[in-house]
């Protein structure tokens, strides 16, 4: 597998258990160990603070759901968030 495919398929896993599955604290493996965000403070450093954004939003939006771009024919918005920092 090509890094592309490869980067298309972390994409994937990351949209499927993140936010469709609302699953934040199984993402550690797609991440680099040394992984930062970039949001504003007051959060955590890390991964932790990432993972403390996906519990908000999964409070606020609980069914909500994503799809990337050409992997869901009939979904009305797709969502192509732009994570160059998954590994």
């Amino acid at each position: 597998m090509n890094a592309t495919e490869r980067n298309k398929q972390v994409v994937r896993e990351s949209t499927r258990i993140f936010k469709n599955e609302h699953n934040v604290d199984e993402i550690s493996h797609l991440f680099a160990p040394d992984f930062q965000h970039h949001f504003t403070q007051p959060l955590r450093l890390g991964l932790a603070g990432l993972q403390d954004v996906g519990r908000m939003m999964n409070q606020v939006f609980p069914d909500e759901t994503c799809c990337h771009s050409g992997t869901c024919k009939d979904w009305p918005r797709p969502c192509v968030p732009s994570w160059a920092w998954l590994r």
